[in-house]
């Protein structure tokens, strides 16, 4: 019921934003775009029309619904449009743009193109080919470790083991390296690669589990056999 009543109340505030912009109950194309033009080129309405805009962000502007889900939360978003990478179980893997140092790492996909953008330097566009995103294959699962880690070679034991699913190994620092100090950040923060730590991906992008010195082998075994129901 309360559903009910904030989708009538959401109804109730578009038909009212439409109607000051001059477009609702106006049956003739034309004349309804001739209202919008003048109502939004009318400097009067710029403070109207920016707080009408802002209360349907949400609708519109939801990022934190969409890349912010976590698969298995009850947790209601604090705020529709306000993403937060989250390196949990469940969570999509927050973008980061990578330089791919080796073969093994190189995504089946061509580089961005981002032959269009012209506010960019070739050095910022030249950041910005891959995501580590692509490193992961929609056929398979993807370990992420850093260099020196246990687990490069417990990933190998696992792949071994379950030699009936396509795993690939990745290692940060020899395969890939961020290019952006701000991702390098992003990812140090939570320490994802380091102490021994790292991650494996599921074939839809989001984290199935974490990696630590204190994880089992027989653990992420466990993470997959519940994962895929065997």
């Amino acid at each position: 019921m309360a559903r009910m009543h904030q989708s009538v109340k959401n109804g109730l505030r578009i038909f009212s934003f439409l109607k000051m912009l001059g477009t609702a109950g106006i049956n003739d194309e034309e004349q309804a775009r001739d209202n919008l033009y003048r109502t939004v080129n009318d400097p009067a309405n710029r403070n109207m029309i920016a707080t009408g805009i802002e209360q349907q962000r949400e609708h519109f502007d939801n990022l934190e619904l969409h890349l912010g889900y976590v698969y298995g939360s009850t947790k209601t978003p604090a705020h529709a449009s306000k993403y937060t990478p989250k390196f949990r179980p469940g969570a999509r893997l927050p973008h980061a743009w990578i330089t791919i140092l080796s073969g093994q790492a190189q995504p089946e996909l061509a580089p961005i193109d981002l032959s269009y953008v012209q506010e960019l330097s070739n050095v910022e566009l030249e950041a910005k080919q891959y995501s580590i995103l692509d490193l992961c294959d929609y056929d398979g699962f993807t370990v992420l470790v850093g260099l020196g880690s246990r687990w490069r070679e417990l990933a190998e034991q696992l792949r071994s083991d379950l030699a009936h699913l396509k795993i690939k190994i990745l290692v940060f620092g020899q395969d890939f390296e961020f290019a952006s100090q701000e991702h390098k950040k992003l990812y140090g923060t939570w320490d994802v690669f380091g102490s021994g730590h790292g991650l494996v991906v599921r074939p839809d992008q989001h984290i199935m589990s974490l990696l630590s010195n204190e994880v089992t082998l027989e653990s992420i075994r466990g993470s997959f056999r519940e994962h895929l129901g065997i």
